[in-house]
């Protein structure tokens, strides 16, 4: 999934297996990115983790347990995340995380000429 986030809500631009197109803010994964340097957040098991655990998603449907996301970065503007949900708690390869962050990488060259008016 690719998700930009704005005050009120994160907006799913591209994504696979998700039945809506946004959520309200307050519910976003993505949201996290806004009070961490990381530039990759991987949560093998959302239930275990203490930033997690009691987020809606992760307590309610769909009962997200593998979360990882890297931050989609613009000009120094964290516009939103590229992300992976998985609802069984699972252990992802060195392979599977360089895979997010060259996707990230990816979407944010894209997002950079759409900014610039290249695309």
């Amino acid at each position: 999934m690719v998700s930009l986030l704005d005050e009120t809500r994160d907006w799913f631009k591209s994504s696979v297996g998700v039945p809506f197109q946004e959520s309200p803010a307050a519910t976003s994964s993505c949201e996290r990115y806004f009070h961490t340097t990381k530039d990759l957040i991987l949560v093998e098991d959302t239930a275990k983790d203490p930033l997690f655990a009691a987020h809606a998603l992760v307590v309610n449907a769909p009962f997200i347990r593998l979360y990882v996301a890297a931050r989609l970065d613009v000009d120094g503007r964290t516009l939103g995340t590229l992300c992976a949900y998985e609802v069984k708690p699972r252990a992802i390869s060195a392979a599977q995380v360089e895979h997010v962050r060259a996707l990230a990488l990816t979407a944010i060259e894209l997002l950079k000429q759409r900014w610039r008016g290249v695309a």
